[in-house]
Formats: C-alpha cells, structure tokens, sequence
C-alpha cells in the first residue's frame, strides 16, 4: 500500500473513532443503569419476602432485645366487672323491660341461686300482683333463708286462698311457724301437706325437724315408718330407723333395720355402730366388741365410731384399747371435749401423765364441770409415789373449778 493510501486510511479512522467511542460509553452507560434498577427491584423484593419470616420465627429474647428502648403503648385493659357479663345482661334487659314479668322471674332466679336473697326479694315485691305461683314460691323460698317468717306466712297465706290443696304452700307455711318458736301450728302446717300429697317428702322433713327437737323417738320412728312404706326402703330412712330403734332399745326391730341399712349403705359407719351397740344391748358383749372394733379400724375418721368403742373398752377397765382410740379422736377433732376427758382419763391410767395432764387442762378451759374427772385422777395418784403429779393434778383441778 503507497502511502497516500496509508493517510487516506488514517484519515478516515480518526474521524469514525469518535462515533465508535461515544457509541461504546451510551452501551456501557445503560447496562450500569439495567444493572442498578434490578439490583433495587431484586432488595426490594426480598425485603417483602424476608421481614415477615423474621417476625415469624425470632424468639422472644432476641424480639425483646431489637425492641427500641422506649416502651410502646399498651392498650387499656377493659374494668373488670365483679357480675358475670350474663348477669349484667339480664339487669340490663329488666332495667330496659321492667313491665316484663319472665325477665324480672328470671333475674330473680339468678339472684337466688347466687345466695343474694335480698336482691331477689326486692325485685320480686315489685311485681307482686302479677307473679305466677312459681315465682311467688321462690319468693317465700328467699324469705326463708333470710329467716324473715312473716313474710313467708304472708306468701303462704296467699297461695292458700287461691289452692287449699297446695302441699308446698302448707310446708312453707309450717317452716315459718317453726323459725317463729311455734311448733303446735308447725305440725299442723306439715301435717295437712302430708294428708294432701302422702308423698310429698319436704313435708315429712318439717314433722321431723319438730319432733327431732323434742326428742320424740316414739313419733320420729312413725314417721320414717310411713316414708319407707310410701317412699319406700331408701338408705338414709333405714340408717334413722335403726339409730332410732337402738337408742329406743328395741332390740329387735333395730337389729333388722340395721343389717337392711348395712346392706344397703355399707360406708355408713353409724350403721355398723349401732348394730355393735344392739348386741351390746342384749348382752353379747364378745360380738358386740368385735362389731365395735371392726367399726372403728374401717373408719378412722369416724369420731362417733372412736368414741363409741374407747367407752365400751374403758368399761371393761380395758384402759390401753381406750387410750388409743380416745387418741384416734382427737386426731379427727383436736378439741373434742368428750374425747380430751376420756384421752385424759385412760392416759392417767396407764402412767401416760403428761399427755393425760395436757389432755384435763384443755377440758377443763371448755367446762369447768371437768373438774370432777381430774379429782378423780388426783384420788389415783395419792395411792402412788407420783407426788410431783399430784400436786400438778391437785393445782389443775382448782384452776379448772374457778373456770
């Protein structure tokens, strides 16, 4: 090639450089700018995708240790109510409906079953004229356990005049009478509930509660009578029976219904008691002995089981047996009286002193009449050498007289 093509050459890439050049830097300059705009698009998304996986899975220590310093605001806690949100509704409805009979009763009912008695009787006598006997039952029923009996026998007397045949408006009637002190006019209420509806068993419970009172044994053991031939052989009227017969010393009729209630409720202890007391009646004292003992051990936690058997061991002089089933009581009863004087008395016996001694002085702080068991301890131990005793025995036995 001459040179004047060489210059030609020359001439004619200096001038195309430029263009190339600028060409080159425009092609650069917009994949920088794609290269930017993904990389933004490609943190943003992966900021969407990451924060909430990281509020997802951080535990508590490390959330509580990004948290900022100052506390964010916690939100107001609602007033707690001391009603029941049910209870509230139900005094809003009658507050909104107060001519709405249903939801006075129930309000009522509400209030009773929560033991507010007071509140039940003051919404009911606000309706009064237009309650239904249902509601006006509930309301002597609230009365009751306020033990306001006018206002029961007022109630009764009410329901009375509208059903001389009402059983359960009698009833009521005889348990205001009975809180009043006026038992001749309670057997009469329960007994015409009795004559209406034989088997009515609320009515038969007042009868008993009078003559329980007046400790007719003759007039209680007719009456279970009765409730067992209309109600039939239930296990609570059979367990009275057989108390009843026993206390009554009617041997026979004790022992059947005392092996029935057995049968029927072997967990009641005072069943097994009594049939041992029965045999004890009739002088097999070898058996009733062992029908004692067998109650005490099944039921240690008896006291009248205990005590029942500590006495009849102490009659026999049998001072150990006694001492340990008087001690067995007052693990149930630690202030038992009948069980600190025979505790104390049989503990005497069997040089026990110290425990027989803390045994008396607590009787003694309960009734001074105790003092006549600790003089009896005093007479034991001036036939022995324990003078140290007598002397603690003889300065309790005073303190306990000017109780």
């Amino acid at each position: 090639m001459s040179s004047g093509q060489n210059l030609i050459s020359f001439t004619l890439l200096g001038a195309l450089e430029p263009k190339n050049q600028f060409k080159n830097e425009l092609v650069s300059f917009w994949n920088i700018a794609l290269c930017l705009i993904g990389l933004v698009f490609f943190c943003s998304a992966n900021a969407f995708s990451l924060e909430p996986s990281q509020k997802t899975y951080r535990k508590p220590a490390q959330a509580a240790a990004q948290s900022p310093a100052v506390p964010s605001p916690q939100p107001e806690k609602p007033v707690s109510s001391s009603k029941p949100p049910s209870l509230e509704k139900m005094e809003a409805e009658v507050a909104a409906h107060p001519k709405n009979v249903g939801l006075v009763i129930n309000l009522a009912q509400e209030y009773f079953n929560r033991g507010e008695y007071d509140l039940c009787t003051r919404l009911l006598w606000k309706s009064i004229d237009k309650l239904d006997r249902k509601a006006m039952i509930l309301l002597a029923k609230a009365h009751i356990k306020k033990k306001e009996f006018p206002e029961v026998i007022r109630i009764s007397q009410i329901l009375i005049s509208k059903n001389e045949k009402d059983e359960e408006a009698h009833t009521l009637m005889g348990q205001a009478h009975l809180m009043a002190g006026r038992e001749k006019d309670a057997l009469s209420s329960f007994k015409k509930a009795t004559e209406i509806n034989g088997i009515y068993q609320p009515a038969y419970e007042g009868l008993i509660s009078v003559y329980q009172k007046r400790d007719n044994l003759y007039e209680l053991r007719i009456i279970y009578q009765d409730m067992i031939e209309k109600l039939g052989e239930r296990s609570e009227f059979l367990t009275r029976l057989c108390e009843i017969n026993t206390k009554d010393a009617l041997n026979d009729h004790a022992l059947e219904y005392c092996r029935k209630a057995i049968q029927k409720a072997d967990q009641i202890p005072e069943n097994h008691v009594n049939l041992g007391l029965i045999y004890k009646n009739q002088g097999e004292l070898k058996k009733a002995q062992e029908k004692l003992k067998f109650a005490a051990d099944k039921f240690p936690q008896s006291t009248f089981a205990q005590i029942t058997y500590a006495k009849f061991v102490e009659e026999k002089s049998d001072f150990i047996e006694a001492f340990r089933s008087y001690s067995n009581c007052l693990k149930i009863e630690t202030e038992n009286e009948i069980c600190l004087l025979g505790h104390g008395f049989s503990g005497a016996q069997i040089e026990k002193m110290e425990e027989s001694f803390q045994s008396l002085k607590k009787a003694c702080f309960k009734n001074r009449k105790n003092a006549v068991t600790v003089r009896k301890i005093v007479q034991l131990l001036k036939t022995s050498k324990k003078k140290d005793w007598l002397q603690r025995f003889e300065s309790l036995a005073e303190k306990c007289m000017l109780q």
